[in-house]
């Protein structure tokens, strides 16, 4: 199973994970997944999407450090084992709560859920630190805009050509699509504007891994 799980492209928050070079997943995945588990595949989706999401709001916030991230999932490991995928979500939603709670960047008892967190205040202010998130964020951008708007981009191919693409691509050439899409919203704007036609909002929190 692990050998498949790092060889297949068919999930892509596997793959967005992978990106980053967040091996622990593998580790959280054989140890939920049971033997001909018929919950197999939504397990996998359910697992990487909140590892995705939980690894990415802690950089967001400033609140991720990679020693104390692996801390943090080996008793995860323990409490996902062999359950089943709501008890998995809220073990997710409790390390990451418990967190930042410690951390001191939520109040205590506010919160239980992650896509609690997704509050404009709260994230208006990210600074990051490592080029290869931000990399990842603006490849996450382009691929969530390309599939809204349902145009081709550089991020919107399959996922292995995907990963092929993101190890290759420069920091620059990120920032050159993303200052296109800035262009080609601020045109759209002005056209809607003219048009008397509401602009469709895009959620924070959708585009972050909701």
């Amino acid at each position: 199973m692990y050998l498949r799980l790092r060889t297949s492209y068919d999930d892509e928050y596997l793959i967005f994970n992978k990106l980053l070079d967040q091996n622990q997943q593998y580790l959280l995945l054989l140890s939920n997944i049971l033997m001909n588990d018929p919950h197999e595949q939504e397990k996998i989706t359910a697992i990487t999407r909140k590892f995705d999401q939980i690894h990415v709001i802690l950089r967001l916030l400033d609140a991720y450090d990679s020693n104390e991230f692996q801390r943090l999932i080996y008793p995860l490991n323990v409490n996902i084992r062999d359950k089943d995928i709501d008890s998995v979500i809220a073990a997710f939603d409790k390390m990451l709560i418990d967190t930042l709670e410690t951390a001191g960047l939520i109040v205590a008892g506010q919160h239980t859920e992650a896509k609690e967190l997704f509050e404009y205040e709260r994230f208006k202010g990210v600074r990051n630190q490592w080029i290869n998130f931000s990399k990842y964020i603006l490849m996450r951008v382009d691929r969530y805009l390309a599939k809204l708007i349902d145009k081709p981009s550089y991020a919107s191919v399959d996922l292995e050509e995907l990963e092929e693409r993101f190890n290759k691509i420069t920091l620059n050439v990120m920032v050159c699509i993303w200052s296109i899409f800035i262009l080609s919203t601020k045109r759209t704007r002005l056209y809607s504007q003219q048009k008397k036609r509401p602009l469709m909002k895009m959620r924070f929190s959708r585009l972050v891994i909701s």
